[in-house]
């Protein structure tokens, strides 16, 4: 990742980096998981039901935040321009960073939670051990909120910020398209009284001039159209995030608070499957992008 740091732009850095989120969430996140259902029954010690529950939360954790990393990056882009000249490879290295440490911080309670141990049918396995019961309530609200909850609320401020900012561009340049008609409208008004000499000098001059803009207007649209692409990229990449989670946490809160809720069965395998088909959908959005 830091050896083609200096060959990457800002935007190809990040969603690097969201790429590396998304195979640590398969490796460490969805297999163990995969195999643990497989088997039906967990093969280990204390310390590797540790290890592997907390790496599968952190996991989760640096999913979202590095996708808020990101947005970050791309608010101080389009809607600071002026900072974003200032902003050098050290400022998106420390963005992932906090992003990465947060989510190696936040992930630490699980490693106190769970533990290779008998429960109350004195089958040993890796548990979960709740003291007193209503503790479990806590913790599946923390894990929503830092998980899912705050990113989201994130997330919507800066792309509401973006979208603001690219319409109001929208507008100021339709704004200058119509000042620039009515001012050539003046200049054709007061020409055509002028002789055919001057006025086949006047276009020959035009001519020499507006070659460079056409040049420049070119090369501006065709800055525009790779803005608006990864503004969709990322948009895009929000949304995936936010649908394919959004059940998940809603069912597990639901199953915390309310015991009658249907915590097994084939909806609730599709929800499980459905959060981690976000990791799976982010590599065909980069790729059709």
């Amino acid at each position: 990742m830091v050896c083609f740091q200096r060959k990457l732009s800002r935007m190809n850095y990040m969603i690097a980096h969201l790429t590396f989120a998304d195979i640590f969430v398969a490796c460490f996140n969805i297999l163990p998981q995969l195999i643990w259902d497989i088997t039906e029954k967990f093969y280990g010690n204390d310390v590797i039901c540790k290890s592997v529950t907390y790496l599968q939360v952190v996991a989760m954790h640096a999913s979202s935040y590095v996708i808020v990393a990101t947005g970050m990056d791309r608010y101080r882009a389009i809607c600071r321009p002026f900072h974003s000249v200032k902003w050098s490879t050290k400022s998106s290295n420390r963005l992932v960073a906090i992003a990465w440490g947060l989510s190696i911080l936040f992930s630490i309670p699980q490693m106190f939670i769970f533990g290779f141990r008998a429960n109350d049918g004195g089958e040993i396995s890796c548990w979960a051990v709740f003291h007193p019961p209503w503790t479990v309530r806590i913790y599946v609200l923390w894990t929503a909120i830092s998980i899912y909850a705050i990113p989201v609320l994130i997330l919507f401020i800066i792309y509401s910020r973006i979208c603001r900012t690219v319409w109001l561009s929208i507008c100021d340049k339709s704004d200058i398209k119509v000042d620039m008609a009515k001012s050539r409208r003046k200049k054709v008004s007061m020409t055509s009284y002028v002789s055919s000499f001057r006025t086949h000098t006047t276009n020959f001059q035009r001519n020499l001039i507006e070659q460079p803009q056409s040049g420049s207007n070119t090369m501006k649209k065709r800055m525009s159209r790779a803005k608006m692409r990864t503004i969709k990229l990322t948009v895009i990449i929000n949304a995936s995030f936010i649908l394919c989670w959004c059940p998940f946490f809603v069912s597990h809160v639901w199953a915390a608070f309310d015991h009658k809720a249907p915590y097994e069965g084939p909806a609730m395998t599709i929800i499980l499957l459905l959060a981690s088909l976000n990791s799976c959908v982010n590599p065909f959005i980069f790729i059709y992008f």
